[in-house]
């Protein structure tokens, strides 16, 4: 291990890889020595440093790695390269981050022996860059109860509360500049992966964390565009859950922001925009709830100022693909919901775009509108909204199959 040649150093770490910590015996001067050697490990070595990792990384997957990679032996050397070394000690919090990941009651263990303290304080860091890496890897860690109580106990979502108002000028607008657009960019991203711990309550989110407040103002600045779209991200990062959907379409004022921006953006942040929506309509959980999909019904008719459904099907025909299949994607979402079918099945436009085959630039549309058809056709009310004519139409469309195309036929790119 010792060796200053990197092919040596890399033909004695691989041994280790064989070595099953849940079945075979490392010896604590072993793991005391890879802990050094993750300290003593330059840049330059990144053969070197990837296999190091590797190997510690796979040992913290194992039930023995908090008796054997924390255990009294090493934690003299671990706590020298939590001082020492910036570097490293990232690195060591990336395993760290694997153990808590995979072993049970890794957080309590962990933390009775200080090893988790000096992350807990960085998250406070004067330098945004050693705050944006804390947090990083803090929200790896995010994964069991424990770090919920862990985090909540320190005080940390507070103290993260106060690093965001504190980029809030005199006249209370979010400061314009990189930094304080990388604190919050950062910290929203660890907030929305806190709150998929489960045990996590969103309403805290309105009130002792009134993250919300503060995310509806990001949505709704203009002036910082990186910003606002990583809120936006935030908010669908949110809608992922369950709960957090839940929690938003009865909280209403944060969706409510989003749909005023979204109704007058463009390009990119309108694209980042489509994935909240999709979010809400691509919800299996909010079609089968009738209270919940009753909201979403009021927030369909606030988008695009209640021409929703033309300016998506204007859009699945857009050359640009991220676009266009974002747009006919959300079609095939409506067809979940009954008043979503209803809709569909009122709009001309739609009823162009589902059986004209030459209205589909990409074998994507193709499939995509296929899948429109198909769920439509096998939809209990299709006869009662759509018509027998249309039916046959249907029947017909799935048994050509997706890519079929009537002889003569010119595709169209935009209508």
């Amino acid at each position: 291990m010792e060796s200053p040649n990197p092919t040596i150093k890399s033909l004695v770490f691989s041994q280790f890889l064989k070595c099953d910590l849940d079945k075979d015996e490392l010896s604590d001067e072993y793991v005391a020595a890879l802990w050094s050697q993750l300290k003593a490990c330059t840049d330059g070595d990144s053969d070197v440093n990837s296999l190091l990792t590797k190997i510690l990384s796979r040992f913290a997957r194992s039930k023995g790695s908090l008796s054997c990679l924390y255990g009294d032996a090493a934690l003299g050397t671990i706590h020298e390269l939590i001082a020492e070394n910036e570097s490293a000690r990232l690195r060591l919090y990336d395993i760290m981050a694997v153990t808590i990941e995979n072993v049970e009651h890794s957080v309590e263990t962990l933390s009775q022996k200080s090893l988790l303290d000096a992350l807990l304080q960085d998250v406070s860091a004067d330098d945004v860059l050693v705050r944006m890496n804390s947090l990083e890897i803090l929200g790896k860690m995010c994964v069991s109860k424990d770090m919920l109580g862990l985090v909540t106990e320190r005080g940390i979502l507070h103290e993260l509360v106060k690093s965001l108002e504190r980029g809030i000028d005199e006249d209370g607008n979010i400061r314009d500049d990189m930094l304080t657009e990388m604190s919050w960019t950062s910290t929203l991203k660890f907030f929305v992966q806190f709150s998929r711990i489960k045990g996590f309550e969103f309403s805290e989110l309105n009130g002792s964390l009134p993250i919300l407040p503060l995310l509806r103002q990001a949505i709704q600045d203009g002036q910082a565009v990186d910003l606002q779209i990583a809120s936006i991200n935030c908010l669908a990062g949110f809608l992922e859950s369950q709960k957090g959907t839940e929690y938003m379409l009865n909280e209403g004022k944060t969706l409510r922001a989003f749909v005023s921006i979204y109704n007058v953006e463009s390009g990119d942040t309108r694209l980042e925009c489509l994935k909240v929506i999709s979010c809400l309509l691509g919800s299996e959980y909010i079609a089968k709830d009738e209270k919940l999909s009753k909201r979403c019904f009021e927030l369909y008719h606030q988008l695009n100022n209640g021409r929703f459904i033309a300016v998506m099907v204007r859009d699945s025909m857009s050359v640009i693909e991220e676009i266009s299949g974002a747009c006919i994607e959300l079609l095939n979402d409506l067809c979940q919901f009954d008043w979503g079918r209803r809709e569909l099945s009122q709009s001309s436009m739609f009823m162009s775009l589902i059986f004209d085959r030459t209205k589909a630039p990409t074998a994507r549309i193709k499939q995509w509108k296929y899948a429109i058809v198909t769920n439509l056709k096998n939809s209990p009310d299709v006869v009662e909204l759509f018509g027998s004519k249309a039916v046959e139409q249907m029947r017909a469309y799935i048994t050509q199959g997706a890519f079929y195309m009537p002889p003569g036929a010119i595709v169209e790119t935009e209508f």
